[in-house]
């Protein structure tokens, strides 16, 4: 399992430089930059992906899935990549060698027979991922998947809700109160159908922010 250090509760400051992190990991230097997005960095140096998160949470998040794709990688078809974590001075990247091939951003661009090789494997992948079971993740006995769910609830209540007329409130609250109650959800806690968003394999290719 990947070990993560004591990590401060202030936001990440004085990140390093896309240049600092090429000489660290011995990379080569001026990558593209792929994303600036809410969460993460995203660096691409030709064949490496590298991520740096902006916030300390962002740490977790990347030793969970780096331990979650080293479960999984040894059931699944050789599409899954090995994720390394990784010191850069003070702060920790991320970094995975990309998957051969290209990214296909318009499946419909494609040649007929391409199209249904393509869905033929993509479907293969997904039966294969979503027939495990949820107990092959590591730390799942803590993991629960509505939290994030509960969390914005809560948001929502401290400040969106009195900002709102009465009758949308209450329906949203009915809303909310129906998805987390639902009976679907603690069934597909048995299952990867529930477990499996959590890492998003289109970052494979470097799109992940």
């Amino acid at each position: 399992m990947s070990e993560v250090r004591d990590i401060p509760s202030n936001p990440i400051a004085d990140r390093p430089t896309p240049a600092e992190i090429a000489a660290a990991l011995k990379l080569p230097p001026s990558p593209k930059v792929v994303s600036t997005g809410q969460n993460n960095l995203v660096l691409d140096f030709g064949e490496t992906i590298v991520r740096l998160p902006y916030y300390p949470s962002g740490i977790r998040e990347l030793a969970r899935e780096a331990d979650v794709l080293a479960a999984l990688r040894p059931h699944l078809p050789p599409l899954v990549p090995v994720l390394e974590l990784r010191d850069v001075g003070a702060h920790v990247v991320s970094m995975h060698r990309k998957l051969a091939g290209e990214p296909i951003t318009d499946p419909g661009m494609l040649p007929c027979e391409e199209q249904r090789s393509f869905a033929r494997d993509l479907a293969a992948f997904l039966a294969a991922l979503h027939a495990l079971p949820v107990s092959l993740l590591p730390g799942v006995e803590a993991f629960d998947p509505l939290a994030e769910w509960h969390e914005l609830l809560r948001q929502c209540e401290d400040h969106a809700f009195p900002l709102l007329p009465a009758d949308l409130v209450a329906g949203l609250r009915q809303r909310f109160s129906a998805f987390l109650s639902g009976s679907g959800m603690a069934a597909g806690r048995s299952s990867m159908a529930i477990s499996a968003p959590a890492t998003s394999w289109s970052m494979m290719a470097g799109s992940q922010a």
